[in-house]
C-alpha cells in the first residue's frame, strides 16, 4: 500500500492515509509528503477525500470503509489501483506464490543498473532501495494473487514464479486460484517468462494453445512468447549457463534468473547482464533471511516465509551456513492455510533441529476446526526422519515471548536461530537484538542468563 500511496503522489494526486501505528514505513512516506494518521476513525473520511483504497487486510467493519459507503464515494482494492498503474505503463509484473518481492527486487535493480531507469512498487525494502521510486522506464511491481485482483493485469511483460496453492481464505478451490493467474497470463501483450523447475506454472502457460476456450480471459490479438528460466535441462535461461550468480540459495538463484531474462527479453546483452548482475542480487528485501542479531557464536535470521515450499527453503538456506543447531520459531498464518497444509508443514522443518510452534496469526479470520496451532502439532507427530535420522524436537509456546525465551534460554555457540511467519512475530525483533546484546553465555552450560 506505501508504494501504491508513493506512486499516485508521483502522478500529481493528493494523498493521505493511516494505519493502526506508526512505522517506519508511515513515517517514510510523511518524509515523501504523504501524511499517515494513526488509528481508524469515520472522521478520516472528509469531504475533501474523492475515493478510498483498502488493503486486503481491512475488515469489512473497518470505520473508514463504512463512512465511504455512507457517502457513496469510490472504493478500490490496493490490487486494482495497482493493476490500472501497470495496464497505463510499460509494465513488468511479477507473480506466483513464492519469491516475488526477491524477483522484483532483483529485476529492479538489475534494470537501475542496465540504465532503464524503471519505476516500481514492491512489498519489500532493501538498504539501498524503498518499496517505490519513480523513473522514466518501465513499472516493476510485485502482482499479487492473494485477493484475484491479478487477473485484472494486463502487462507488457509477466514473470511467474513457482505456483502452488494458497490464500483459503479467499479461494474456495484450486481452481478458482489458478484462474487468475490464467488470466494474467493470457492478457499479457509481451513475453511472459516463466520458472521451468515448476510443472503447474509451465502448464498454466502452456495452457494458452491446449485450452483456448476456456473462460478466464480474452485471449490477446497475438499470443505472448514464452521465455523460460530456472535449473532444468529444457529452461532456456539456465542456471548452467549463468553459474556465477553471487546469491545464497537455490530458490534465489532461480530468482536471479528470472531478472536475467527480464533483460534479456528487453534487448540487454549478456555481456551488460553479467557487468550489472552482482550488485543487483547484492541484497535480499526485508525479512528474506535477515540477519537481525548476532552475539557470543549465536545467530539470529528473520524470514517473512509461512508456506510450506517457503518454509523449506529458508531453512535449506540456514542449514547451509552449517550451525551447530538449527533452532526455529514458526507462526502460522491463518487458520484457514494452517488447516489446509497442515499436513505438508512437518516435512518443511526436516532439517531443523528444533521447532517452536507459536500461536496462529489469525490476520482477521476467526478460529477453525483443525486450524489451530495444536492441530499442527499433532501433525508433527507422523512425521517422516530428518538429518541425522530422528524428527525434530517440536515445543509448543503459549506466546512469541515464551517462545523466544525458551530459544534464548538454551542457546549454545554455534546456534542458528529463525523466526519464521508472516505476522507480527516480526516485532520481536527489537527485543532479540536487546536480550543478545545484553546477556552473555554462561560457559558452564552454554545457556543464556535470564
Amino acid at each position: 500500500m506505501a508504494g501504491v500511496a508513493f506512486l499516485l503522489k508521483a502522478q500529481g494526486r493528493a494523498v493521505s492515509g493511516c494505519d493502526l501505528y506508526s512505522t517506519p514505513r508511515t513515517r517514510w512516506l510523511e518524509e515523501c509528503g504523504i501524511p499517515v494518521a494513526v488509528g481508524h476513525s469515520a472522521a478520516h473520511i472528509t469531504p475533501a477525500i474523492d475515493e478510498l483504497i483498502v488493503t486486503p487486510a481491512v475488515p469489512p467493519d473497518n470505520p473508514e470503509l463504512a463512512a465511504a459507503r455512507a457517502a457513496d464515494l469510490t472504493v478500490r482494492s490496493r490490487g486494482e489501483v495497482l493493476a490500472s498503474l501497470v495496464n497505463a505503463a510499460d509494465g513488468i509484473a511479477v507473480c506466483g506464490t513464492h519469491g516475488k518481492t526477491t524477483t522484483a527486487t532483483f529485476i529492479t535493480r538489475l534494470l537501475q543498473n542496465l540504465g532503464a531507469a524503471p519505476s516500481w512498487c514492491i512489498g519489500g525494502e532493501t538498504g539501498a532501495m524503498p518499496v517505490a521510486g519513480v523513473g522514466p522506464g518501465p513499472l516493476v511491481v510485485e502482482a499479487d494473487e492473494s485477493d484475484g485482483t491479478l487477473a485484472l493485469y494486463r502487462p507488457r511483460t509477466l514473470v511467474l514464479n513457482a505456483v502452488d496453492f494458497d490464500h483459503l481464505e479467499h479461494f474456495n478451490s484450486k481452481d478458482d486460484y489458478f484462474n487468475c493467474y490464467r488470466a494474467a497470463i493470457r492478457q499479457t501483450s509481451d513475453t511472459v517468462i516463466v520458472c521451468a523447475d515448476h510443472p503447474q506454472a509451465l502448464a498454466l502457460v502452456r495452457e494458452m494453445d491446449s485450452h483456448p476456450g476456456r473462460a478466464v480471459a480474452p485471449r490477446p490479438p497475438e499470443k505472448p512468447n514464452v521465455l523460460t528460466f530456472g535449473f532444468a535441462p529444457e529452461a532456456q535461461v539456465n542456471a548452467a549457463d549463468w553459474p556465477d550468480i553471487p546469491v545464497l540459495g537455490r530458490h534465489n538463484v532461480a530468482n536471479a534468473l528470472a531478472a536475467i531474462a527480464v533483460a534479456l527479453s528487453r534487448g540487454f546483452t549478456r555481456e551488460q547482464i553479467s557487468a550489472a548482475l552482482p550488485d543487483a542480487v547484492a541484497d535480499l528485501p526485508d525479512r528474506r533471511f535477515e540477519l537481525v542479531a548476532e552475539s557470543n557464536g549465536v545467530r539470529v535470521y528473520t524470514d517473512y516465509a509461512h508456506h510450506p515450499a517457503e518454509l523449506k527453503c529458508a531453512i535449506d538456506m540456514a542449514r547451509a551456513l552449517r550451525p551447530a543447531r538449527l533452532r526455529v520459531m514458526f507462526q502460522p498464518h491463518r487458520y484457514s492455510r494452517t488447516k489446509a497444509l497442515r499436513d505438508e508443514f512437518p516435512p518443511a522443518f526436516a532439517a531443523a533441529d528444533e521447532v517452536v510452534l507459536a500461536p496462529v496469526y489469525a490476520a482477521f479470520e476467526e478460529p477453525i476446526p483443525g486450524g489451530d496451532i495444536t492441530d499442527l502439532y499433532a501433525a508433527f507427530g507422523g512425521q517422516s526422519p530428518c538429518v541425522g535420522g530422528q524428527s525434530p524436537h517440536v515445543t509448543l509456546a503459549r506466546s512469541l515471548d515464551e517462545g523466544w525465551q525458551h530459544l534464548l534460554r538454551t542457546a549454545r555457540p554455534g546456534d542458528i536461530l529463525m523466526l519464521l511467519g508472516a505476522g507480527d512475530i516480526i516485532n520481536l525483533v527489537p527485543r532479540v537484538q536487546a536480550d543478545l546484546a545484553n546477556n552473555a553465555l554462561n560457559d558452564d552450560c552454554h545457556t543464556y542468563l535470564p
